[in-house]
Parts: C-alpha cells; structure tokens; sequence
C-alpha cells in the first residue's frame, strides 16, 4: 500500500515540474498547501509571504530584472550565484508569472502565512 501511495505521490511531482518549469516543487506544494489553508482561516485575498531566490543565467543584467520586481516586491541582489531574493505577498500564480522570463533559471524559496521583517 505504501508503495503505491509514494508511487502516486512521485507522479504528482513530475506532473507539478511540467506545468511550473523552473519553480521548485517542493515550494510550490507548501505554497499551495497555505493558500488553501488561509482561504479557509483568514480572507481569501490575503497571499502567504515568501521569499523568493530567482537565479538567472550568468550573462543577464540584474539590475535590469531588479528594477522590474522592485515594483511590486522587496528585492536584494545576491553574488554567488547570481541571483535576486525577492520577498513579498505571493500566491503561486504570482511566482508562476515571475517565472515565465526566459532568463530565469531556477526559483526556490519559502513560504509563511506570516509576514517576518
């Protein structure tokens, strides 16, 4: 029985790696688990906080893309690798949007439905 269940389990997670690309799955699913769960506690428009690493190809401009998510979020450049963290409210539709750049290589991060300073 276990087996079948971890079997299932393993489907779901690549079928999830198809459809959000370069968005960790393990964040996504905890994303999605405290979406659900602040709809059901607190109002529906409130979005969990997270806080985001988005690791661009090495010859992209950061900057460029800093300025862009500063807009809507709280960003910080990080050296190695070259990457932005990048915190504020955020439901996975948000973080699917973000990752939709090309020049996105990976996006991991972590989720909270409490915002931390």
């Amino acid at each position: 029985m276990v087996s079948e269940i971890e079997s299932i389990y393993e489907d779901f997670l690549v079928r999830l790696k198809e459809k959000i690309g370069p968005i960790n799955v393990n964040f996504a699913t905890r994303l999605m688990y405290l979406e659900r769960k602040m709809q059901i506690s607190l109002q529906p428009s409130v979005k969990p906080h997270v806080s985001l690493t988005i690791t661009y190809k090495p010859d992209v401009s950061l900057e460029n893309k800093q300025n862009v998510l500063r807009d809507n979020f709280m960003v910080q450049h990080i050296d190695n690798p070259p990457a932005l963290l990048c915190v504020g409210q955020m439901n996975l539709d948000d973080v699917i949007g973000l990752s939709t750049d090309p020049d996105i290589i990976k996006i991991t991060g972590r989720a909270s439905p409490i915002a931390r300073a």
